[in-house]
């Protein structure tokens, strides 16, 4: 059952509020001062907090502040409750991070929605975060297993449908390995050019990314460069031993050196 803790000085519209929610399934506490409720909060710990905005004592919008100071906890949904005339503050509680607001004189029903709204959207946040973060657990051990240290046999191979977790300065998140273009060297770094338009730098060599990537799907040209073979788009001959490759989503042409243009000629033949 869902914790609400409810902060109003009006005691009678506050017994009138928790008998409502009560029967509603809902667990309540009460508190009458803005103080009474952090104290209250500790022990409680609501899913949800009903704030008037005008207490005796702190008001509501200190209420807020002090919560979202305390370390180690998650912010439970905070719905301000606020008189007609009051309208004109609310703007100053969403700033600080309010969920929501209610204005009195209100209904049953528009608390019960206002609750149950408020608690479908915490919901599917954290089913959200509860996915990102599963997400990048996987790409994390995925990532860890292409370029750790380990001995060859220990390494694993990438697939070529996973996501890897990228991170530099000034790009870091997850990308599908399918979607790397082209990845170019520069002495102990590596360029990683996205079908999206971006890049990424990282502190790895070109052999840790040939090691680790599939074979059958990334193609080594140049001491400098590793390329997706899904996206060659035309071969060009220009002499007997040297070729010109035009990638999709990718604006220059490579050069296959001499070296690779040999395997070059028995891959395609």
């Amino acid at each position: 059952m869902k914790k609400i803790l409810l902060i109003e000085d009006n005691v009678d519209l506050a017994e009138n509020i928790s008998s409502l929610l009560e029967k509603d399934g809902y667990i309540i506490q009460t508190a009458f001062t803005g103080e009474d409720g952090l104290s209250t909060f500790i022990d409680f710990k609501p899913d949800l907090i009903l704030c008037d905005i005008l207490l005796p004592g702190i008001n509501g919008y200190s209420v807020l502040k002090r919560l979202k100071k305390m370390e180690g906890i998650l912010l439970p949904i905070f719905i301000f409750i606020t008189a007609k005339n009051q309208r004109d503050e609310l703007r100053q509680g969403m700033v600080l991070g309010a969920d929501d607001y209610i204005t009195k004189p209100f209904t049953h029903e528009e608390l019960i929605l206002a609750i149950k709204v408020q608690f479908e959207k915490r919901t599917n946040t954290m089913k959200k975060l509860n996915a990102f973060s599963e997400m990048k657990r996987t790409a994390n051990g995925k990532a860890n297993a292409i370029l750790s240290n380990k001995s060859s046999s220990e390494k694993e191979i990438a697939g070529y449908n996973e996501y890897i977790f990228l991170k530099s300065k000034k790009e870091t998140g997850f990308h599908l390995i399918n979607k790397i273009i082209v990845i170019k060297s520069l002495k102990d770094y590596t360029n990683i050019y996205l079908k999206d338009d971006k890049s990424i730098m990282l502190h790895r060599t070109l052999v840790e990314w040939e090691k680790k990537l599939p074979a059958e799907k990334f193609l080594r040209i140049h001491k400098q460069t590793l390329i997706n073979r899904d996206y060659i788009e035309n071969i060009e001959q220009t002499t007997s031993n040297r070729f010109l490759i035009t990638l999709i989503h990718y604006p220059k042409k490579l050069e296959v050196s001499q070296r690779y243009s040999r395997k070059l000629k028995k891959l395609f033949q």
